[in-house]
């Protein structure tokens, strides 16, 4: 059981770089913050991006930020399992 607690922290961290790194490529203007604009640049989403960003706006100041970004990709990624 030991040996599994440095594998899970790994793979914590591993998953930690990539929204790091997935992040940056989305906030172009590197504020800190991804707007609906950024979003839209790079994303084949069509429509009104509403539901997804309601979802993401913990803090509503209509931009998202790094953690609003990685609860986001949680959120996918259960609902895609």
């Amino acid at each position: 059981m030991e040996k599994d607690l440095p594998t899970r922290e790994f793979l914590k961290s591993k998953r930690h770089h990539r929204s790091q790194a997935t992040f940056e490529k989305f906030d172009v203007d590197r504020d800190g913050y991804i707007t609906p604009d950024e979003l839209k640049m790079h994303t084949c989403l069509r429509g009104s991006l509403d539901p997804l960003l309601e979802e993401a706006y913990i803090n509503k100041y209509e931009k998202i930020n790094m953690s609003e970004f990685c609860r986001l990709l949680r959120t996918a990624s259960l609902s895609s399992s």
